[in-house]
């Protein structure tokens, strides 16, 4: 009778312990709270198994082994149960839309007045055009075919030390699709 109510007083211990571990975890990140937990789940166990331990053999190995297996199954159980995948989800969301509106505030809203395709030269050398890193040769085609996009700007640029222009108009010039070249021919 003497062990039943050791080993149920022992369990209430471990018990009130879990709740004090987890009322203590309500502020804490989501790391420190998975490691409150296994500290937790180590002493529990560490005391199940001192007092589960065989007469004759030591139940210091007893309480370790306990201990750490307890800690190890709460780890696993918190890193599935516990997961921070929705709050990276609404981070990633709320990064977007504050990239979006630095992007708007940085550059000033971009209004397309006019679109179009023609022939374009380029006053530029070949060696000025540069190239894309995937090999096609950015903004005039080889054959001067081209797609255009004009923009409305408000955008200032700082030019020198004292001076800064304003810009206005945004020209862009983007060679043709595959499929708008076979249907341009």
């Amino acid at each position: 009778m003497d062990g039943v109510l050791k080993r149920s007083g022992l369990r209430m211990l471990v018990a009130f312990g879990m709740v004090l571990v987890s009322s203590g975890c309500a502020h804490r990140e989501l790391r420190e709270q998975r490691l409150a937990w296994s500290a937790g789940a180590f002493a529990g166990g560490a005391v199940i198994g001192h007092q589960a331990a065989p007469s004759g053999e030591r139940k210091e190995l007893h309480a370790i082994y306990w201990g750490a297996l307890s800690a190890l199954a709460t780890m696993v159980v918190t890193q599935y149960a516990i997961s921070d995948e929705e709050r990276l989800k609404t981070l990633q969301l709320e990064n977007a839309a504050l990239k979006a509106q630095f992007d708007l505030l940085r550059q000033g809203p971009m209004q397309l007045l006019k679109e179009g395709t023609g022939r374009f030269k380029s006053g530029l050398r070949d060696s000025e055009l540069g190239d894309a890193k995937d090999g096609r040769q950015t903004g005039v085609t080889a054959d001067g075919k081209g797609q255009w996009k004009l923009y409305k700007i408000d955008r200032w640029r700082r030019e020198g030390d004292r001076q800064l222009v304003h810009e206005d108009q945004l020209l862009e010039i983007l060679p043709l699709q595959e499929d708008d070249r076979e249907s341009r021919r």
